[in-house]
């Protein structure tokens, strides 16, 4: 192998590397936006659970008007 051959081989490589790194960012960029929609989910789900348990009839209030 020459050394030209070598340096585009390293030249290729360190353009691979460059294309991973950024991919790696999308990626990561990607996982924050999914963890901050799932964390919003999850207070919104908690929130209306909270909602409806407050808003549950008293059964032992149903069994005295009867």
């Amino acid at each position: 192998m020459t050394i030209e051959n070598q340096e585009n081989n390293i030249g290729e490589i360190y353009k691979q590397i460059g294309e991973a790194e950024l991919k790696a960012s999308s990626l990561e960029r990607m996982l924050d936006q999914l963890d901050n929609k799932m964390n919003s989910i999850l207070q919104e789900t908690e929130k209306l659970t909270q909602d409806a348990e407050t808003s549950k009839p008293d059964a032992s209030s149903d069994n005295k008007d009867k």
